[in-house]
C-alpha cells in the first residue's frame, strides 16, 4: 500500500521535471529571438532574468517540443555497437566539430559576393542552411557505413542548427508581425509623457532647459525593465532611441496592441 503514493510522487516528479525542461526550452528561444530582433536595429538586448523571453520563444519552443516528442517517429536508431566500425572517441568528435565551424566560415565567406546589399539575417539564414544540409548528408552516410561516433555528433549538429534555423526564421518573418501583448515584437504607437525637463530625448538637439511636458507620440519596439527602445517612424531603416523608464512620467497606448492586423 505504501509503494503507490510513492509511485505518485515519483511521477510527479517526473512530470515537474519536465515541464521544467521544456521552460527553459521556451526560455532560451526566446531569449535567442529577442537578441537577433534587437541585433537588426543595433540594440541587442542581452536580458538574463525576463518573463518575456519565455513569451517570445513559445513558438519556437512548441515546435522543438513537438519534434523532441515524435523523435521516435522521425529520428534514426543507432546501429548496434557490434556493427560499429569504429567505437565511438571524443577526439573524431571533436574534429567533427571543429571541421563544423570552418565550413561554416568557408559557407559564409563562398556567399559574400553573391549576397551584396541583401540582409544580415538573410545571410545567416543561407548559411546555417547549407550547413544543416550538408551535416544531413553527412548524417546519412554516417548511418550507412555505421559509424556510431559519427551519427551521435551529426544529429546532434543538425538538431543544433535546425533549433538555430527555426529560430532565425521565425525571427525575420513572423515576430515583427506579432502584437507585443502576445510575446511579439510588433512596433505599438504610444505617446510618452516625460518628466521634466526630459522630454526632447527624441529629438537631435538633445535635452532642453524648459520644463514643458508636452507628450511625444513614437512607435515602441522593444521595453524591458529599465528603458524603451522608440522611434517616431515605423520602419527598420530608422535608428532607434533608447529611454531610460526612470525619465519616463507615464506611457499611453494609442491603438490596441493585442489585436491582429
Amino acid at each position: 500500500m505504501a509503494t503507490q503514493p510513492q509511485s505518485g510522487i515519483v511521477q510527479l516528479g517526473s512530470l515537474v521535471e519536465q515541464l521544467l525542461k521544456i521552460g527553459g526550452l521556451f526560455y532560451a528561444a526566446g531569449f535567442l529571438v529577442i537578441l537577433l530582433h534587437t541585433a537588426r536595429f543595433n540594440v541587442p538586448v542581452i536580458e538574463a532574468l525576463h518573463f518575456q523571453n519565455i513569451l517570445a520563444g513559445w513558438p519556437v519552443g512548441a515546435i522543438a517540443t513537438l519534434a523532441y516528442l515524435s523523435r521516435s517517429v522521425i529520428a534514426w536508431p543507432l546501429p548496434p555497437p557490434g556493427n560499429s566500425r569504429h567505437k565511438t572517441n571524443w577526439k573524431l568528435g571533436l574534429l567533427i566539430v571543429g571541421l563544423q565551424l570552418v565550413g561554416l566560415l568557408a559557407i559564409w565567406f563562398v556567399i559574400r559576393p553573391f549576397m551584396q546589399g541583401q540582409s544580415l539575417y538573410l545571410r545567416i539564414v543561407i548559411t546555417i542552411s547549407a550547413l544543416a544540409l550538408g551535416n544531413c548528408v553527412s548524417l546519412f552516410q554516417a548511418r550507412t557505413n555505421r559509424f556510431s561516433t559519427g551519427i551521435s555528433v551529426f544529429r546532434s549538429i543538425v538538431i543544433v542548427l535546425a533549433f538555430f534555423l527555426l529560430a532565425a526564421v521565425y525571427t525575420i518573418w513572423l515576430y515583427p508581425r506579432i502584437p507585443q501583448s502576445f510575446g511579439g515584437g510588433r512596433p505599438a504607437q504610444v505617446r510618452l509623457f516625460f518628466k521634466a525637463p526630459e522630454r526632447s530625448l527624441l529629438d537631435a538637439s538633445g535635452p532642453s532647459d524648459d520644463h514643458d511636458t508636452a507628450p511625444e507620440t513614437v512607435y515602441l519596439y522593444y521595453r524591458t525593465s529599465d528603458f524603451m527602445l522608440v522611434s517616431k517612424e515605423q520602419s527598420s531603416e530608422k535608428p532607434l532611441v533608447q529611454i531610460p523608464l526612470d525619465q519616463i512620467h507615464a506611457l499611453v497606448w494609442l491603438q490596441s496592441h493585442s489585436m491582429l492586423h
